[in-house]
């Protein structure tokens, strides 16, 4: 009989995965990464194809450079785990024809297709169908993998996305569990010893008495010591796993947002969403996952002393309750301080960020003292809140340490009164006190971590909100229009506000792109130029009216296949941390050496990017590394060619290029016209309009003129451009 070996699973987009259970953070890094293997990415194409994805092949080609592991299997298993789809394995010797058909049967009873990495050779897709000759044939050694969409059951609709991701870890924390009860078990053994030293050896003074209970309870600390290193070892990957999974989805969440979203929440509410993910990392580490897996076998030490003391044991269940009492009345003192202090520091955080952003404009006006002093102003109002919240973690602290001793000193005078009353043995009022110190801690554990439990709620309900948002597309799904695109643009009335109080940016826009052709927007500034052009970038939807592109509302495509058929430059250069070839591969992760050096050639880039120490691989940070604004814009540009997009959005592209600039991106202009690319250019340069085909004049948000170049150039106002 063929070994099939043991059938397995890696999650799905939000289910484990082979290593941490989730997929990484996405960047771009191209071709610059280690190879990715073309036949296996085909054969997975073709897998997932078949599963109704309607993806590209660029897509699975950059889930599979994502995080290239080296291991096959492991690659393949996360690389469908990015898009949306679970792996189910099986590993064998040789698989004979019923072992492939038993492998394809999938949910329902549907038989699908098999990916099939051999353990030398090339990877293989089996279409697993009836009459499929290859149903009868044998495989050598390797490993088969049949794929399956992950889609939320509908009985979790409706339930916290939170609590579906911690109940995901529950098998680790129920092991966790297992082995903090041994520990706790092992624990007792060293309050005993002492009781029957003192009952039992002193008495007898037996010396083989004592080496037999010396030696069991050095057994019993080596247990103790070694299940509590595991269920270290066990809680923190069961905490990593979580805030690796929370993290990337949080963060992929954010990314996926539209952008009206994200424009209305400032920076430091985006900062703070990514920080509610370590609140909850802490969750399953440090004290506070101390205090959930040791507090409920306090009960466990309490038996121990009601076997020992009997009644005595009443004295620290009557403390236990008076800590849980405290700790209710603690956690919401805590709970308003904390808001306190999140939105103290909020505001000096808003503060901060916006006088660095502002920090040139604040030197040339001569404002640093105004916001000196409303830095100032905010950073005392954060460090009072901080300071009183402190001072009431500070006294809750101290509440608990006197419960504590105020516990052990109870049971210490109720256990003198039954010593003398011969009801226990000095032994057993020994034992009963280390009983109770052992258990007086979890507890004390638990009174403080009890103060945090608003702020993990409040974080949990943050990350619940976010990740309930609709996002524009589902991350890996892909599954909307995914059309050749020509570049036919046309707008019918549209109308685009803002916000629902504020006057219409755009109002009533008809005009109409045919590939091939360059378009020329003009008008006053704050007239509707660049909300017009983000608008065709789907970026924002109409409120009133339609875009078409070829032929098809806007909105019926996939964003992220209509973006990357849209090259768009921004008014003011825009780049990322990491090298310039990084930021260059952004627009088009796929492009080799050559397409790159052809961009930089046609951008006027070449000369100064290789005049650079580094070339390509200088490291870019606005922060610290800057550039020339003339050689920033020549690479935006490069970015621009180095996609070849069928449409070219340019607000204001020539800013800060010199004559010979100037003239490469005229002749850039007829490169795309020649390409058959559809290119509308925002310009405030009159030059431009000598080489455009059509103007289109925005004025207050409406069209003012629009038609060919020569009827329309000479009724621009003078002064407007």
């Amino acid at each position: 009989m063929a070994d099939t070996g043991t059938e397995s699973r890696s999650g799905g987009a939000n289910g484990p995965l082979a290593r941490f259970g989730a997929p990484p953070a996405m960047h771009a890094q191209g071709k610059a990464q280690d190879p990715v293997d073309e036949t296996l990415a085909t054969c997975l194409y073709d897998a997932l194809r078949d599963l109704g994805w309607r993806g590209e092949l660029r897509d699975l080609r950059l889930s599979f450079a994502l995080d290239l592991s080296g291991d096959r299997v492991l690659d393949t298993l996360n690389a469908a785990a990015r898009l949306g789809f679970a792996g189910h394995i099986r590993r064998g010797r040789v698989f004979s024809g019923k072992d492939l058909a038993r492998t394809a049967l999938g949910p329902g009873g549907m038989t699908q297709g098999l990916l099939f990495l051999p353990l030398r050779g090339e990877p293989r897709f089996l279409r697993m169908r009836t009459g499929d000759t290859r149903a009868s044939e044998r495989l050598g050694r390797g490993t088969l993998i049949r794929f399956e969409r992950v889609e939320t059951p509908a009985s979790e609709i409706g339930k916290s996305w939170l609590g579906r991701r911690l109940r995901a870890q529950l098998p680790l924390i129920l092991r966790a569990l297992l082995l903090t009860f041994f520990a706790n078990l092992a624990a007792v053994a060293n309050p005993l010893f002492v009781m029957a030293v003192y009952d039992k050896v002193v008495v007898s003074e037996s010396t083989a008495l004592l080496a037999y209970l010396a030696a069991g309870v050095v057994a019993a600390a080596w247990m103790e010591m070694l299940m509590r290193r595991l269920r270290g070892r066990i809680m923190n990957r069961a905490s990593q796993r979580l805030g690796y999974i929370v993290g990337n989805a949080v963060f992929g969440r954010i990314l996926t947002l539209p952008s009206r979203t994200t424009e209305r929440a400032g920076l430091s509410s985006q900062i703070a969403r990514v920080r509610d993910v370590d609140r909850i990392r802490d969750l399953l580490r440090g004290p506070l996952e101390q205090a959930l897996l040791d507090t409920p076998f306090t009960l466990l030490f309490i038996a121990a002393v009601a076997i020992v003391g009997g009644w005595l044991a009443l004295v620290p269940l009557c403390f236990m309750i008076l800590f849980a009492a405290l700790a209710a009345i603690g956690e919401r003192h805590m709970r308003g301080r904390g808001a306190e202090v999140a939105k103290a520091n909020a505001q000096r955080q808003l503060v901060t960020l916006e006088m660095m952003h502002r920090m040139r404009a604040i030197r040339a006006a001569g404002g640093e003292t105004v916001w000196l002093e409303r830095y100032r102003d905010s950073a005392a109002k954060a460090a009072r809140a901080s300071e009183r919240n402190t001072t009431s973690a500070q006294i809750l602290a101290a509440i608990g340490q006197s419960l504590g001793t105020g516990a052990a000193l109870a049971t210490l005078f109720a256990g003198i009164f039954l010593v003398l009353a011969n009801a226990m043995t000095t032994g057993g009022l020994i034992a009963s006190m280390m009983l109770v110190w052992r258990l007086i801690a979890p507890v004390q554990n638990a009174f403080l971590a009890a103060t945090r439990v608003g702020q993990l709620v409040a974080s949990a309900r943050q990350i619940d909100r976010l990740m309930d948002t609709e996002a524009e597309i589902a991350p890996g799904e892909g599954d909307g229009e995914r059309p050749p695109i020509r570049g036919e643009i046309a707008f019918n009335r549209v109308t685009f506000r803002y916000g629902r109080e504020t006057e219409p940016i755009l109002s009533g826009v008809s005009f109409t792109a045919q590939p091939g052709e360059i378009i020329a927007i003009v008008g006053r500034n704050g007239s509707g130029k660049s909300t017009l052009l983000k608008l065709i970038a789907g970026l924002y939807d109409a409120q009133a009216g339609n875009i078409r592109l070829d032929g098809r509302d806007l909105r019926q495509f996939d964003p992220t296949h209509l973006r990357r058929a849209i090259s768009y430059v921004p008014q003011l250069p825009s780049f990322h941390y990491g090298t310039l070839r990084e930021n260059l591969l952004m627009a088009e992760p796929e492009a080799d050496e050559p397409d790159i050096a052809e961009a930089l050639q046609l951008a006027d880039a070449a000369t100064a990017v290789a005049a650079l120490p580094e070339g390509l691989d200088t490291f870019y940070d606005a922060q610290l590394v800057t550039l020339p604004v003339g050689l920033l814009s020549r690479l935006s540009l490069a970015r621009m060619y180095l996609r070849k997009a069928p449409v070219v959005l340019l607000d204001e592209p020539a800013t800060g290029i010199d004559f010979m600039g100037e003239f490469a991106f005229i002749g850039g202009l007829e490169l795309l016209r020649a390409r058959g690319a559809t290119v509308l250019i925002v310009t405030h340069n009159r030059q431009h309009l000598g080489i455009v085909d059509k103007i289109l004049m925005l004025e207050d948000g409406t069209v003012r003129f629009f038609g060919s170049a020569e009827k329309v150039r000479d009724r621009i106002p003078k002064g407007l451009i």
